[in-house]
């Protein structure tokens, strides 16, 4: 998934691809922004199939972090927050399959 937010700056979460490791293949759920030049790695694993961090919900906070997934749909809000719904991933429980979780990423 990929946006541009209000101040230019490009975005990537998650997809398929290669871990850090180099070994493992699978779904992502890296976060990434592109600005000034260059690229932040923001949150998310380095590993492939991870779970993610669900929190409280309705509850912001810095720990909580979308599982890896591909195929999710995503928009902008009028504020640049960023929305983030479904796809094909891993679950709370470690199972993969299709995702009806729905994540708010205020800038």
């Amino acid at each position: 998934m990929s946006w541009t937010d209000t101040s230019g700056n490009f975005w990537l979460f998650g997809g398929i691809g290669g871990d850090s490791t180099g070994c493992c293949a699978g779904t992502l759920n890296d976060l990434w922004e592109f600005g000034a030049g260059q690229w932040t790695w923001v949150s998310g694993s380095n590993l492939a199939s991870q779970s993610g961090a669900w929190g409280v919900l309705g509850t912001p906070a810095p720990t909580n972090v979308p599982s890896a997934r591909d195929s999710a749909q995503t928009w902008i809000d009028p504020y640049g927050n960023l929305w983030l719904f479904g796809g094909n991933g891993t679950d709370s429980t470690g199972a993969t399959g299709q995702l009806n979780d729905l994540w708010v990423y205020e800038q």
